[in-house]
């Protein structure tokens, strides 16, 4: 949220994201105001941007000619609602206003959503699989004795274990073969049986899906693919209610910085500012690691493509090689 005395947003944002480079970005965005000199573009309306981290290549998706409302009805945004209504003890996270760093930044506001204590877990996860557990109960498709599976780098696994546990129901992890060991012991503790293959998260989707048809297991996935695309949207559905609590905690947010992944929450964030912020959208970053930028890799494409070469990251949970497709389109 910038001040509108601020001189410098492109310094203002390259040193609240340290080591994120907008060179060629701004090489991209010819428009430039003389009295702010050369290096401070002209900030334009009506795109997404996808930003490498530690890195100066980057993305730039135009939005289409017809402006979208983002994945969500109005219905959908009821029903998530009604759900977290009805579960109050789902309480919010704090949004952090780091106040300092953005008076040394010059901006308005700097917030940062604290997930650390998300529902007892440590991460966002937990808002989808809560969210589409329950749904799944409600509707029929399991019961309490049934078996869901998924598979995961950590949070995810974790989530859906601790919601299928809620639910009475059992749980089946997949993970990579280098998947860390505190992870692991993390979701196990969940009451989940954890399954390492190998290969990548990827492959480990995979083999989860051969698994789950084979035995009649229900699959919580964050990740969708031709055929199985409903269970992932009601994830990201539930991932909606973060921006929710945003707007009740009273942050309006001009610049909003997305971690990447497979783009879930990328793509839920964005819908939800697609539809609420309709008048005034944010620009909506995302941030992955250079080894696993299958996002910034598909805007360049434009259409969704797999990144090769290792996954050389400590951020375990974004070591993805390919985008989940509702997510990009």
């Amino acid at each position: 949220n910038r001040r509108p005395d601020s001189a410098q947003p492109a310094a203002a944002i390259s040193k609240a994201a340290t080591n994120v480079r907008i060179d060629r970005f701004m090489a991209a965005c010819p428009e430039r105001d003389a009295r702010r000199g050369p290096s401070r573009p002209v900030w334009r309306r009506g795109a997404t941007i996808i930003v490498c981290t530690i890195s100066t290549a980057s993305a730039f998706l135009p939005l289409p000619a017809i402006r979208t409302t983002g994945m969500f009805s109005a219905d959908d945004y009821a029903q998530m609602r009604a759900f977290f209504a009805d579960h109050p003890a789902l309480a919010p996270t704090p949004l952090r206003d780091l106040t300092d760093l953005a008076r040394e930044l010059g901006i308005g506001h700097l917030w940062a959503k604290d997930e650390s204590v998300r529902f007892g877990l440590n991460a966002f996860k937990l808002l989808g699989a809560r969210f589409t557990v329950q749904a799944l109960l409600d509707e029929g498709h399991i019961s309490a004795g049934a078996t869901v599976v998924c598979a995961s780098e950590g949070n995810h696994g974790r989530a859906v274990a601790r919601a299928a546990r809620h639910a009475g129901c059992g749980a089946r992890v997949s993970m990579a073969h280098d998947a860390a060991p505190s992870r692991v012991a993390a979701i196990a503790g969940e009451g989940a049986e954890v399954v390492t293959v190998d290969g990548s998260y990827d492959d480990a989707v995979r083999i989860m899906q051969a698994e789950a048809e084979a035995q009649g297991w229900t699959i919580v996935s964050d990740t969708a693919w031709p055929g199985y695309e409903r269970i992932p949207r009601l994830i990201m559905l539930g991932y909606t209610r973060m921006l929710d609590e945003v707007r009740e905690q009273g942050a309006d947010f001009d610049f909003l910085f997305v971690q990447g992944g497979v783009g879930g929450l990328l793509c839920a964030m964005a819908s939800w500012c697609a539809f609420h912020r309709r008048d005034r959208p944010p620009r909506v970053i995302s941030v992955e690691p250079t080894t696993a930028a299958c996002l910034q890799a598909s805007a360049r494409a434009g259409t969704p493509i797999v990144v090769s070469g290792p996954l050389n990251t400590t951020m375990a949970g974004l070591r993805n090689r390919e985008v989940s497709p509702p997510a990009f389109t």
